[in-house]
């Protein structure tokens, strides 16, 4: 099982770049994201600036928590802006983030071009198209309809009552 920890930056990019992304942790069992236990990684998700199709986005996390394709991690109480790092160095097993860009992130100490330490730990950060080409590995698997929006983890995105 590899468990994955999701920077809400991840959806400040076209829907088309996140949507195969979140498609995979839905449909594939053996994946599945790093969420902490108090519940404010779920918060940050619901008024996190996002792009577009934001009730998408809560949607998807909402499936996920009802299929229970989460690991609860216990932390402490770091600052927002380091929330997801901790969450992710908390991890049993892998360290390993989805962000947006890494270029978002100057102020860590990189290892190499994936690799950052924060608080001793090592993580590996993938940004969306890393991430994507990683998790696309997998077989292409369709989703149904999600808020109104059928995507499918090969990318495809559809808005059938959007005009």
């Amino acid at each position: 099982m590899s468990v994955y920890t999701i920077s809400p930056c991840l959806f400040q990019c076209e829907v088309q770049q996140w949507a195969p992304i979140i498609a995979h942790f839905i449909s594939d069992g053996a994946l599945k994201i790093a969420l902490d236990r108090d519940g404010r990684a779920m918060e940050l998700y619901k008024t996190a600036p996002i792009k577009e199709n934001k009730e998408l986005v809560i949607s998807c996390f909402d499936l996920i928590t009802k299929c229970n394709k989460y690991e609860q991690i216990a932390i402490g109480q770091p600052s927002d802006d380091e929330l997801f790092l901790e969450i992710c160095a908390k991890t049993v097993g892998t360290h390993e983030i989805i962000v947006r860009t890494k270029q978002a992130y100057p102020h860590l100490n990189f290892i190499g071009n994936n690799t950052v330490e924060h608080n001793g730990t090592h993580i590996d950060m993938y940004d969306k198209d890393e991430a994507a080409a990683r998790l696309t590995q997998q077989p292409a698997v369709s989703i149904g309809s999600v808020s109104g929006s059928i995507f499918t983890a090969t990318g495809n995105v559809n808005h059938p009552n959007k005009r």
